[in-house]
């Protein structure tokens, strides 16, 4: 381990390298850390675009930004001109720190690490996309750039739950002694809604009728496993014929969702509501929280189901389990078994006081362990700690 020289005034020049800052988990992590670190982290957020519902709060936060144009796919000549311009903005920064997030800002990162001593560079795994792949070709593309960038220049590697970490050092991605553990947490403040906008999201689904909201809320790509909830649903409505289904978010699979609706005739009973930004008071106004993930780190749409006290159904993917211990905190079931899913749906939707019960354990699990203050406070600790050379091997295997 090196050792770099120690800020005189004890102010670490951070630069958050984040490919988009667009809606999702990974920008929401962004967004908890920025608004926590304190006065000893000087941030510059460097990025290709920021989503409007960032843009508010990172003006009010202080923090200074770049854009820096990132293309999501590889693109020989894009990339190169994007290293070329983030190696300046580091240079004229005089950062100490780089701390990476998506797969092309780790990529620029790693190759910043490689050929630059004077910045540590750190990068967070928020998942780990190779293991979910179906295809085995695919998954080793996706595992040989995963470890030829985590070679190339990462002094540290951060992931949000155990289960990543070790799945970055059994697939050898990584040894153990870069690789440390620093769960999601979010602001508690945030999820305290109105009993107006409660009330208003309930008339949204339910109209006049009384009712049960089934809240999702993800990305409606592959690996949130949407597809499968939908069938599940189609299995609930038998038994729970006032019972609606709310997917909050969107993605390139909504078509194909909506078209899924129709084939099985449940359309009237499915709302597919887009990106919000009052997601404290949906899901405040929900009765139960569903993700049928195929894949996931640490999901902060858990960690928001938690803070609004809501019973949880998921599948045991990732490092959920890490969040929801099954039968105290919520139901896990296993991936893309719509069955499963249906009967832990159906059986809680049957209990009113099973849900209370699970909600408030859920919220008093989220209090004690994933809060926004101990992630910042693990997070700066391992920055002063890479500034000293002193990191050890955070992780059990």
């Amino acid at each position: 381990m090196i050792t770099h020289e120690i800020p005189a005034n004890n102010t670490i020049r951070l630069a958050m390298l984040v490919t988009r800052m667009d809606i999702g988990g990974v920008p929401d992590h962004i967004m908890t850390l920025l608004d926590g670190f304190g006065r000893n982290i000087d941030v510059t957020l460097i990025t290709d675009s920021i989503h409007a519902d960032h843009l508010a709060d990172i003006e009010n936060s202080g923090v200074k930004v770049h854009l820096l144009q990132m293309k999501r796919l590889v693109s020989v000549k894009s990339d190169l001109k994007a290293l070329k311009n983030l190696r300046r903005i580091l240079k004229d920064g005089q950062f100490n720190i780089l701390h990476t997030h998506m797969s092309k800002a780790a990529l620029l990162g790693a190759i910043v690490g490689t050929f630059s001593r004077d910045i540590i560079v750190v990068n967070t795994a928020h998942n780990l996309g190779f293991i979910a792949i179906p295809q085995y070709w695919k998954k080793a593309v996706f595992w040989a750039y995963d470890k030829i960038i985590s070679a190339l220049g990462f002094d540290a590697i951060i992931t949000v739950s155990q289960m990543v970490a070790n799945k970055i050092i059994r697939a050898k991605v990584a040894p153990g002694n870069r690789v440390h553990v620093i769960t999601n947490g979010i602001r508690l403040q945030e999820f305290k809604a109105s009993a107006k906008k409660e009330t208003e999201f309930r008339r949204e689904i339910l109209g006049n009728a009384e009712g049960v909201i089934i809240v999702c809320v993800a990305r409606l790509v592959w690996f949130k496993g949407i597809d499968t909830l939908i069938n599940a649903f189609s299995r609930v409505l038998k038994e729970h014929p006032s019972a609606r289904l709310a997917i909050i978010g969107d993605g390139e699979l909504r078509d194909t969702l909506m078209a899924q609706t129709r084939q099985l005739g449940i359309e009237e009973f499915i709302h597919f509501c887009g990106e919000r930004r009052d997601i404290p008071a949906i899901l405040s106004a929900s009765d139960l929280f569903v993700l049928s993930s195929v894949s996931e780190g640490l999901p902060i749409s858990l960690l928001e189901a938690m803070a609004a006290q809501l019973p949880i159904v998921a599948t045991d993917v990732g490092g959920i389990s890490e969040l929801i211990l099954h039968g105290d905190t919520g139901y896990l079931v296993p991936a893309r078994d719509p069955v499963k899913l249906a009967k832990n749906i159906s059986d809680l939707l049957s209990d009113p006081n099973a849900r209370r019960t699970l909600g408030k354990a859920g919220y008093n699990r989220l209090c004690t362990e994933f809060t926004q203050d101990a992630m910042v406070m693990r997070t700066e600790a391992l920055y002063q700690q890479l500034l000293e050379g002193t990191t050890g091997e955070f992780v059990n295997v």
